[in-house]
């Protein structure tokens, strides 16, 4: 009796094991092997540098190279497409785009014709993603750096009062203004902006030449003149602060010029 119900156990266990091995391999069965799979991609340019590598001349502010890629896909069906997208330095802005030719099985490339702006140095992303109808490969970033012989921003001059009164009630609004030059162009300065250092946070206040008088107090965009409106109110501590003016180009360039200013009641 003991022997029976052993083999009555045994059978039970092996009829678990077969439908559970079934359900698995079903499983595996259901994977969707249509979807592209990016196995390699690479370009034949990672570094660019303005003054030194032949460059096309597009127009006065911007160049071209050509640039090849090339990548391998993997999948059940043929891949109809391989998109490219072309990333900024430090932003998600696409400032180009297209596809890759076929090559040959499972093999895409082509010649981009790479444009960008003279003062956007740093690192550019190829996005390149392969399309199967309505099936999306993984995403394959290749980067590109561009670089350049860099010239330092200036701060040629500081509007900004000597002195301010901090009023009893209400607030009031004052006016700070720099101008700032860069010999590579306007464009190259990336930012511009102040700190009070005799604060403990010493928070940055940014500057804008963007043409909004309202908010700002800017009067033109695109002159070289950075404008901030800051408010004054009674919660302001009195005394004589040391403000120090800051521009940062688009290589991490930095000037500074230094202001006292007396804060009173």
């Amino acid at each position: 009796m003991k022997f029976q119900n052993n083999l009555f156990f045994i059978a039970f266990l092996s009829t678990l094991l077969f439908f559970g091995c079934e359900k698995l391999s079903k499983d595996i069965i259901d994977i969707n092997l249509d979807t592209p799979f990016i196995v390699s991609a690479n370009v034949d340019k990672n570094f660019l540098h303005i003054q030194n590598d032949s460059l096309a001349i597009v127009d006065s502010n911007h160049f071209s190279k050509k640039i090849f890629a090339k990548t391998i896909v993997r999948n059940k069906l043929n891949t109809t497409s391989l998109k490219y997208e072309i990333t900024k330095p430090n932003t998600n802005d696409i400032i180009q785009s297209g596809f890759l030719k076929y090559d040959s099985l499972n093999i895409f490339s082509d010649t981009i014709n790479f444009i960008f702006h003279k003062n956007d140095v740093g690192v550019y992303y190829f996005h390149l993603t392969a399309l199967n109808q309505n099936l999306q490969s993984n995403t394959i970033l290749l980067s590109v750096s561009v670089s350049r012989n860099n010239s330092k921003p200036h701060i040629e001059n500081i509007n900004a009062p000597d002195s301010i009164q901090i009023p009893q009630s209400g607030f009031n609004l004052i006016l700070f203004t720099t101008i700032v030059s860069d010999s590579n162009g306007i464009s190259d300065i990336n930012e511009v902006y102040f700190k009070n250092m005799s604060s403990q946070s010493q928070t940055s206040f940014y500057l804008y030449d963007d043409g909004n008088t309202q908010d700002n107090g800017d009067e033109m965009i695109g002159d070289g003149i950075f404008s901030r409106i800051l408010r004054i109110d009674s919660t302001n501590t009195s005394g004589t602060k040391l403000f120090k003016f800051f521009a940062k180009d688009k290589s991490n360039t930095i000037d500074s010029i230094d202001k006292e200013i007396v804060i009173y009641n």
